[in-house]
């Protein structure tokens, strides 16, 4: 069974920054950034516990989806929904980034 994905604000904040920083380098890049994004996303409908337990916050039933080498897109399953917390980036000091601008997911 398919589940539906839904987005935190923050995670939604997230995405918004780092498409507005690759945009200024690249418009085109920051548009393949963002299909990425929602692609990684999409594949956690029938396929959500592909990611694995996320490890600064562990125990917790966070899991983390790489998207390329540099971004982290941390969500939580049940039953009928994939819940995107927040989308991060690898050399963002985690602790600092998870509590700010944290909503439940």
């Amino acid at each position: 069974m398919a589940r539906k994905i839904v987005w935190s604000r923050s995670a939604y904040r997230d995405l918004g920054r780092m498409v507005d920083h690759i945009e200024q380098d690249s418009p085109y890049y920051a548009a393949r950034f963002t299909q990425s994004v929602f692609n990684a996303a999409r594949s956690l409908q029938d396929l959500p516990e592909r990611g694995r337990k996320v490890p600064e916050l562990d125990p917790s039933d966070y899991r983390q989806l790489l998207i390329g080498a540099n971004y982290r897109l941390i969500y939580r399953v049940d039953t009928r929904t994939v819940r995107i917390a927040r989308l991060l980036h690898v050399k963002q000091n985690f602790p600092d980034a998870w509590k700010s601008d944290s909503d439940p997911a």
